[in-house]
C-alpha cells in the first residue's frame, strides 16, 4: 500500500500540513523556528500515519464465502 498513487498524495498532503502548522506556530505565537520545525515534522509524521491507516482500512477486502459447487 505504500507505493500507490494515493500514498504519494498522502505524503505530499502530510508535508504541507506539517509545514503549515510550523508556519502558523511561528507567525502566531512567535515560537522559535527550531521548535516549530520539530513540531511540524512530528505533525507530518502523524498525518502520514493517519492517511496510511485510512487507506489500509478502505482497501481491506471483506472475507467472502466461497460459492459451493453443486453437482449437476
Amino acid at each position: 500500500m505504500l507505493f500507490t498513487g494515493a500514498s504519494t498524495i498522502a505524503a505530499i498532503n502530510s508535508i504541507l500540513g506539517g509545514a503549515g502548522l510550523a508556519l502558523l506556530l511561528t507567525r502566531s505565537i512567535r515560537l522559535a523556528e527550531v521548535v516549530a520545525t520539530a513540531i511540524g515534522v512530528a505533525a507530518a509524521a502523524v498525518l502520514f500515519a493517519a492517511h496510511l491507516m485510512y487507506e489500509h482500512r478502505q482497501n481491506k477486502i471483506p472475507d467472502q464465502p466461497q460459492a459451493r459447487r453443486t453437482a449437476a
